[in-house]
Protein backbone atom coordinates (compact mmCIF):
# COMPACT_ATOMS: atom_id res chain seq x y z
CA UNK A 1 0.00 0.00 0.00
CA UNK A 2 1.04 3.51 -0.58
CA UNK A 3 0.19 6.37 1.55
CA UNK A 4 1.05 10.29 1.40
CA UNK A 5 1.18 13.66 2.54
CA UNK A 6 1.25 16.53 0.70
CA UNK A 7 2.21 20.24 1.10
CA UNK A 8 -0.22 22.91 0.67
CA UNK A 9 0.09 25.60 -2.19
CA UNK A 10 0.67 28.76 -0.18
CA UNK A 11 1.49 32.20 -1.71
CA UNK A 12 4.15 34.71 0.03
CA UNK A 13 3.17 37.78 0.96
CA UNK A 14 5.25 41.46 -0.02
CA UNK A 15 5.13 44.48 0.86
CA UNK A 16 6.16 46.21 -1.74
CA UNK A 17 2.62 48.53 -1.88
CA UNK A 18 0.37 49.34 1.05
CA UNK A 19 -2.65 48.36 -0.96
CA UNK A 20 -1.25 44.61 -1.01
CA UNK A 21 -3.57 42.37 0.57
CA UNK A 22 -2.82 38.24 -0.07
CA UNK A 23 -5.73 35.78 -0.36
CA UNK A 24 -4.93 32.40 1.10
CA UNK A 25 -8.68 31.49 1.67
CA UNK A 26 -8.97 28.71 -0.59
CA UNK A 27 -5.57 27.37 -0.48
CA UNK A 28 -5.20 23.95 1.92
CA UNK A 29 -3.10 21.39 2.43
CA UNK A 30 -3.16 17.70 0.80
CA UNK A 31 -3.46 15.01 2.54
CA UNK A 32 -3.92 11.14 2.96
CA UNK A 33 -6.24 9.91 5.13
CA UNK A 34 -4.31 6.61 6.12
CA UNK A 35 -1.52 8.65 7.67
CA UNK A 36 -3.33 11.74 8.86
CA UNK A 37 -5.26 14.65 8.23
CA UNK A 38 -3.85 18.26 8.53
CA UNK A 39 -7.56 20.39 9.52
CA UNK A 40 -8.06 23.67 9.14
CA UNK A 41 -9.47 26.31 11.36
CA UNK A 42 -10.26 25.13 15.14
CA UNK A 43 -10.20 21.27 13.62
CA UNK A 44 -12.64 21.35 11.14
CA UNK A 45 -12.39 18.61 8.79
CA UNK A 46 -9.94 18.90 5.98
CA UNK A 47 -12.27 20.34 3.03
CA UNK A 48 -14.51 22.34 5.31
CA UNK A 49 -15.09 26.25 4.65
CA UNK A 50 -12.09 28.65 6.14
CA UNK A 51 -13.96 30.64 8.91
CA UNK A 52 -14.73 34.10 7.95
CA UNK A 53 -12.09 36.28 9.75
CA UNK A 54 -12.23 40.11 9.23
CA UNK A 55 -9.19 42.30 8.51
CA UNK A 56 -7.63 43.79 11.55
CA UNK A 57 -8.10 47.73 12.00
CA UNK A 58 -5.07 47.62 13.38
CA UNK A 59 -1.48 45.63 13.46
CA UNK A 60 -2.28 45.02 17.43
CA UNK A 61 -3.82 42.75 20.12
CA UNK A 62 -3.58 39.20 18.37
CA UNK A 63 -1.62 40.98 15.37
CA UNK A 64 1.99 42.24 15.00
CA UNK A 65 4.35 43.26 12.15
CA UNK A 66 6.70 40.64 10.56
CA UNK A 67 9.26 40.94 7.97
CA UNK A 68 7.95 40.11 4.53
CA UNK A 69 8.96 36.43 3.11
CA UNK A 70 11.93 36.87 0.64
CA UNK A 71 11.25 36.67 -2.71
CA UNK A 72 10.21 32.90 -4.00
CA UNK A 73 9.23 32.28 0.04
CA UNK A 74 5.92 31.74 1.62
CA UNK A 75 5.12 33.17 4.87
CA UNK A 76 5.47 34.49 7.55
CA UNK A 77 3.08 31.83 9.18
CA UNK A 78 3.88 30.05 12.59
CA UNK A 79 4.91 26.68 13.29
CA UNK A 80 4.48 23.56 15.42
CA UNK A 81 7.39 21.39 15.61
CA UNK A 82 7.45 18.58 18.41
CA UNK A 83 6.03 15.42 19.87
CA UNK A 84 3.36 14.49 17.48
CA UNK A 85 1.23 13.35 20.56
CA UNK A 86 1.30 17.14 20.75
CA UNK A 87 0.73 18.18 17.66
CA UNK A 88 -2.54 20.33 16.93
CA UNK A 89 -5.15 19.18 15.13
CA UNK A 90 -6.63 22.11 13.46
CA UNK A 91 -5.38 25.77 12.66
CA UNK A 92 -6.68 28.62 14.52
CA UNK A 93 -9.13 30.83 13.02
CA UNK A 94 -6.28 33.65 12.65
CA UNK A 95 -4.24 31.32 10.95
CA UNK A 96 -6.81 28.90 9.44
CA UNK A 97 -4.52 27.84 6.05
CA UNK A 98 -2.46 24.62 7.21
CA UNK A 99 0.77 25.38 5.27
CA UNK A 100 2.50 22.74 6.05
CA UNK A 101 2.07 19.21 7.52
CA UNK A 102 5.86 17.57 7.40
CA UNK A 103 7.86 15.06 9.64
CA UNK A 104 11.54 13.91 10.80
CA UNK A 105 12.72 10.44 12.30
CA UNK A 106 10.04 8.33 10.16
CA UNK A 107 9.82 5.24 10.90
CA UNK A 108 7.63 1.82 10.41
CA UNK A 109 8.39 -2.01 11.46
CA UNK A 110 7.74 -4.59 8.63
CA UNK A 111 4.84 -6.17 7.73
CA UNK A 112 3.55 -9.71 10.05
CA UNK A 113 2.22 -12.15 7.22
CA UNK A 114 0.31 -14.96 7.67
CA UNK A 115 -0.47 -18.41 6.46
CA UNK A 116 -0.56 -18.75 2.88
CA UNK A 117 -4.07 -19.96 1.62
CA UNK A 118 -6.05 -21.13 -1.95
CA UNK A 119 -3.16 -22.41 -3.73
CA UNK A 120 -4.34 -24.19 -6.79
CA UNK A 121 -2.81 -25.51 -10.07
CA UNK A 122 -2.73 -23.52 -13.34
CA UNK A 123 -1.15 -23.67 -17.03
CA UNK A 124 -0.38 -21.87 -19.98
CA UNK A 125 -0.09 -23.85 -23.24
CA UNK A 126 1.05 -22.45 -26.54
CA UNK A 127 -1.46 -22.02 -29.27
CA UNK A 128 -0.60 -22.26 -32.73
CA UNK A 129 -2.44 -21.21 -35.41
CA UNK A 130 -2.80 -22.39 -39.19
CA UNK A 131 -3.41 -21.15 -42.53
CA UNK A 132 -4.39 -24.74 -44.32
CA UNK A 133 -6.86 -27.10 -43.72
CA UNK A 134 -7.28 -31.03 -43.84
CA UNK A 135 -7.30 -33.92 -41.57
CA UNK A 136 -4.00 -32.57 -39.90
CA UNK A 137 -2.69 -29.28 -38.87
CA UNK A 138 -0.03 -28.29 -41.63
CA UNK A 139 3.71 -27.83 -40.72
CA UNK A 140 3.44 -23.80 -41.26
CA UNK A 141 1.92 -22.06 -38.20
CA UNK A 142 0.53 -18.63 -39.06
CA UNK A 143 0.26 -17.11 -35.81
CA UNK A 144 2.07 -17.83 -32.48
CA UNK A 145 -0.55 -17.07 -29.00
CA UNK A 146 -1.09 -19.10 -25.91
CA UNK A 147 -4.11 -20.10 -23.52
CA UNK A 148 -4.64 -19.84 -20.02
CA UNK A 149 -6.51 -22.65 -17.96
CA UNK A 150 -9.57 -21.70 -17.36
CA UNK A 151 -10.16 -19.00 -20.15
CA UNK A 152 -12.63 -19.62 -23.03
CA UNK A 153 -11.09 -19.27 -26.60
CA UNK A 154 -13.29 -18.50 -29.37
CA UNK A 155 -11.88 -20.46 -32.06
CA UNK A 156 -13.38 -18.07 -34.85
CA UNK A 157 -11.36 -15.32 -33.54
CA UNK A 158 -8.33 -16.85 -31.93
CA UNK A 159 -6.20 -16.71 -35.01
CA UNK A 160 -6.23 -16.81 -38.65
CA UNK A 161 -7.45 -20.24 -39.05
CA UNK A 162 -8.91 -22.49 -39.88
CA UNK A 163 -6.97 -24.65 -37.89
CA UNK A 164 -5.49 -24.60 -34.29
CA UNK A 165 -3.22 -26.88 -31.77
CA UNK A 166 -2.60 -26.73 -28.45
CA UNK A 167 0.21 -27.80 -27.39
CA UNK A 168 1.67 -29.32 -24.06
CA UNK A 169 0.95 -26.87 -21.12
CA UNK A 170 3.83 -25.58 -18.46
CA UNK A 171 2.16 -26.05 -14.94
CA UNK A 172 2.51 -23.66 -11.59
CA UNK A 173 0.48 -22.97 -8.89
CA UNK A 174 -0.70 -20.03 -7.32
CA UNK A 175 -1.00 -19.59 -3.75
CA UNK A 176 -2.53 -15.91 -2.33
CA UNK A 177 -0.60 -14.08 -0.54
CA UNK A 178 -2.18 -13.25 3.03
CA UNK A 179 -3.02 -9.58 4.01
CA UNK A 180 -0.20 -8.16 5.77
CA UNK A 181 -0.17 -6.71 9.31
CA UNK A 182 1.41 -3.38 9.67
CA UNK A 183 2.59 -1.70 12.86
CA UNK A 184 1.68 2.30 12.75
CA UNK A 185 3.96 4.47 10.84
CA UNK A 186 5.91 6.35 13.74
CA UNK A 187 7.49 9.71 13.68
CA UNK A 188 10.26 11.74 16.16
CA UNK A 189 8.97 15.15 15.47
CA UNK A 190 5.74 16.53 13.32
CA UNK A 191 5.81 19.47 12.43
CA UNK A 192 2.17 21.80 11.66
CA UNK A 193 2.47 25.48 10.14
CA UNK A 194 -0.70 27.47 10.00
CA UNK A 195 -0.89 31.15 8.13
CA UNK A 196 -3.50 33.42 8.15
CA UNK A 197 -5.93 33.83 5.33
CA UNK A 198 -4.97 37.33 4.24
CA UNK A 199 -1.50 39.02 5.28
CA UNK A 200 -1.44 42.66 4.79
CA UNK A 201 0.93 45.79 5.56
CA UNK A 202 -1.72 47.28 7.75
CA UNK A 203 0.08 50.04 9.97
CA UNK A 204 3.42 48.30 9.08
CA UNK A 205 6.78 50.18 8.25
CA UNK A 206 8.02 48.79 4.79
CA UNK A 207 9.11 45.31 4.10
CA UNK A 208 6.73 44.50 6.63
CA UNK A 209 3.37 42.45 7.03
CA UNK A 210 0.72 42.32 9.50
CA UNK A 211 0.20 38.42 10.64
CA UNK A 212 -1.63 37.07 13.69
CA UNK A 213 0.76 36.58 16.54
CA UNK A 214 1.87 32.69 17.67
CA UNK A 215 -0.05 31.04 20.62
CA UNK A 216 0.75 27.83 21.86
CA UNK A 217 1.06 25.37 21.14
CA UNK A 218 2.94 27.25 18.15
CA UNK A 219 6.46 28.50 18.68
CA UNK A 220 6.74 32.39 19.05
CA UNK A 221 9.01 32.62 16.25
CA UNK A 222 7.19 33.23 13.10
CA UNK A 223 8.83 31.16 9.97
CA UNK A 224 9.09 30.97 6.02
CA UNK A 225 9.17 28.26 3.65
CA UNK A 226 10.27 26.89 0.32
CA UNK A 227 9.95 23.53 -1.26
CA UNK A 228 13.52 21.30 -0.94
CA UNK A 229 16.24 21.36 0.96
CA UNK A 230 17.63 24.77 0.42
CA UNK A 231 19.65 27.30 2.57
CA UNK A 232 17.71 29.98 4.63
CA UNK A 233 17.92 33.29 3.19
CA UNK A 234 18.76 34.79 6.05
CA UNK A 235 17.82 37.35 8.61
CA UNK A 236 15.17 37.31 10.60
CA UNK A 237 14.31 34.07 8.83
CA UNK A 238 17.82 32.36 9.65
CA UNK A 239 16.66 29.16 11.54
CA UNK A 240 16.67 26.21 9.46
CA UNK A 241 13.91 22.93 9.85
CA UNK A 242 13.94 20.19 7.38
CA UNK A 243 11.03 17.97 7.53
CA UNK A 244 9.63 15.28 5.11
CA UNK A 245 6.42 16.26 3.55
CA UNK A 246 4.81 12.86 2.24
CA UNK A 247 5.23 9.27 3.21
CA UNK A 248 5.60 6.56 0.93
CA UNK A 249 4.21 2.69 2.50
CA UNK A 250 5.15 -0.05 0.66
CA UNK A 251 4.48 -2.68 3.11
CA UNK A 252 3.17 -6.00 2.10
CA UNK A 253 3.46 -9.85 1.86
CA UNK A 254 5.41 -11.67 -0.91
CA UNK A 255 4.57 -14.43 -2.95
CA UNK A 256 3.66 -17.83 -1.47
CA UNK A 257 6.17 -20.40 -2.64
CA UNK A 258 4.34 -23.89 -3.38
CA UNK A 259 4.86 -27.03 -5.81
CA UNK A 260 2.60 -28.99 -7.78
CA UNK A 261 1.94 -32.58 -7.75
CA UNK A 262 -0.02 -34.71 -10.46
CA UNK A 263 -0.24 -32.03 -12.81
CA UNK A 264 -2.60 -31.93 -16.06
CA UNK A 265 -5.26 -30.72 -17.89
CA UNK A 266 -8.71 -31.74 -19.24
CA UNK A 267 -10.80 -29.79 -22.09
CA UNK A 268 -14.10 -29.56 -22.98
CA UNK A 269 -15.19 -27.95 -26.96
CA UNK A 270 -18.46 -26.36 -27.06
CA UNK A 271 -20.81 -25.41 -30.10
CA UNK A 272 -21.03 -22.13 -29.08
CA UNK A 273 -18.37 -18.81 -29.07
CA UNK A 274 -18.82 -18.90 -25.66
CA UNK A 275 -18.04 -21.83 -23.64
CA UNK A 276 -21.29 -22.26 -23.59
CA UNK A 277 -24.34 -24.48 -23.90
CA UNK A 278 -23.40 -28.49 -24.46
CA UNK A 279 -20.34 -29.05 -24.04
CA UNK A 280 -17.62 -32.45 -24.90
CA UNK A 281 -14.84 -33.83 -23.88
CA UNK A 282 -11.56 -32.92 -25.88
CA UNK A 283 -7.96 -33.53 -26.53
CA UNK A 284 -6.66 -31.10 -28.37
CA UNK A 285 -2.73 -30.86 -26.83
CA UNK A 286 0.10 -32.27 -29.46
CA UNK A 287 -1.04 -32.60 -32.88
CA UNK A 288 -5.04 -32.00 -31.95
CA UNK A 289 -5.99 -30.14 -34.84
CA UNK A 290 -9.16 -28.39 -33.96
CA UNK A 291 -11.44 -26.68 -36.89
CA UNK A 292 -13.88 -23.81 -36.49
CA UNK A 293 -15.76 -25.08 -39.50
CA UNK A 294 -16.80 -28.09 -37.24
CA UNK A 295 -19.98 -26.64 -35.53
CA UNK A 296 -19.57 -29.17 -32.69
CA UNK A 297 -15.39 -27.10 -32.02
CA UNK A 298 -16.55 -23.28 -32.17
CA UNK A 299 -14.68 -22.58 -28.49
CA UNK A 300 -12.95 -25.02 -25.89
CA UNK A 301 -11.17 -24.20 -22.44
CA UNK A 302 -8.88 -26.45 -20.65
CA UNK A 303 -8.87 -26.51 -16.82
CA UNK A 304 -6.13 -27.56 -14.71
CA UNK A 305 -5.95 -31.07 -12.30
CA UNK A 306 -3.79 -32.18 -9.60
CA UNK A 307 -2.94 -30.41 -6.29
CA UNK A 308 -0.86 -27.40 -4.80
CA UNK A 309 1.03 -27.38 -1.66
CA UNK A 310 2.79 -24.21 -0.27
CA UNK A 311 5.93 -25.15 0.88
CA UNK A 312 6.54 -22.03 3.15
CA UNK A 313 5.75 -18.81 4.45
CA UNK A 314 4.93 -15.65 2.61
CA UNK A 315 7.83 -13.02 3.21
CA UNK A 316 7.45 -9.37 4.16
CA UNK A 317 8.48 -6.77 1.53
CA UNK A 318 8.37 -3.08 1.31
CA UNK A 319 8.85 -0.58 3.34
CA UNK A 320 8.31 3.09 5.17
CA UNK A 321 9.79 6.22 3.50
CA UNK A 322 10.03 9.86 3.85
CA UNK A 323 10.04 11.79 0.77
CA UNK A 324 9.62 15.44 -0.83
CA UNK A 325 12.01 17.73 1.71
CA UNK A 326 10.56 21.05 2.17
CA UNK A 327 12.71 23.72 4.35
CA UNK A 328 11.28 25.71 7.16
CA UNK A 329 12.86 29.09 8.02
CA UNK A 330 12.52 30.56 11.35
CA UNK A 331 13.46 34.04 13.45
CA UNK A 332 15.63 32.83 16.31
Amino acid sequence: MRTGLGVAAFVAASAAACSLVTDLGGLAAGSDASVGDAAQGDGAPPGDALPDVPLPDACAGAYACAAAAPTGWSGPFALYDGNPSNAPTGCPTLAAVNVVTGYVGVDGGAATCGACTGCSVTFTAPMIGYGGDGGVCPTQPTCDASVASGTCVDVTQACPGPALEIRSPSFSCNAAAPNPTVPPVTYDEQAVGCAAQQIVPIDCPAGNVCVPTPSPPFAPQLCVAMSGDVACPGAPYSVKHLFETHIDDTRGCGACPCTTQNAGSTWSEYGSTTCSGFASGLNPVNNGCIYPSDTHSMSFKGTATGTCTATGPSSATGSVTATTPYTVCCQP
